[in-house]
């Protein structure tokens, strides 16, 4: 369940084992060295969250500006009939049912995780870029994801920042503002 959060200038994310974080940058307000902010504003936080929250934040901590949904792994034969190994098929499907109750407990804590790093995420995003962020058209679907909100906030800051920003629409006419005095 999605539950807002203070996302005061002045609030700080805390660690699991209670210090704070950096104070989070607006990312607006940074505009003027343009996406350079937005890998400043990385490199501050994505070493954080992924140690916090592990593979579940890697986009966060990675080269690319892409943000794919990291699943749990999928269970293969190798976890339930090592090879050269000789086994029973009762002993095998005992192996199997096993690797499949360890997949769906890591599939519930990837679950509990993705919550609470959306969260994490929230509370490092200014009012002012949230208010952008929850601008973009398909904002609806990233409730609780936290790889879509990285990606509009990637698309709404970086790739796309021009559609997004009020300040830049004019570069999108046609022909420049100047020619449209009546």
């Amino acid at each position: 369940m999605h539950r807002p959060m203070n996302r005061g200038a002045e609030s700080a994310a805390t660690r699991p084992d209670g210090q704070r974080l950096p104070m989070k940058k607006d990312l607006l307000a940074m505009e003027g060295t343009g996406p350079s902010a937005f890998f400043s504003w990385r490199s501050r936080i994505g070493p954080e969250l992924q140690k916090m929250h592990g593979p579940v934040a890697k986009f966060a901590n990675c080269p690319s500006l892409m943000a794919d949904r990291y699943e749990a792994p999928a269970v293969v034969s190798e976890d339930y009939a090592p090879a050269g190994v000789q086994l029973t098929a009762a002993h095998r499907a005992i192996l199997m049912l096993d690797a499949l109750k360890m997949r769906n407990r890591v599939v519930k804590e990837l679950k509990d995780k993705e919550v609470t790093l959306y969260g994490a995420l929230q509370t490092e995003i200014s009012d002012t870029s949230w208010s952008i962020i929850k601008g973009h058209e398909d904002f609806q679907v990233a409730v609780d994801r936290p790889d879509l909100l990285w990606t509009y906030n990637v698309r709404t800051h970086v790739t796309e920042k021009k559609v997004h920003d009020a300040h830049s629409r004019p570069c999108l006419l046609s022909t420049p503002p100047s020619h449209h005095d009546s």
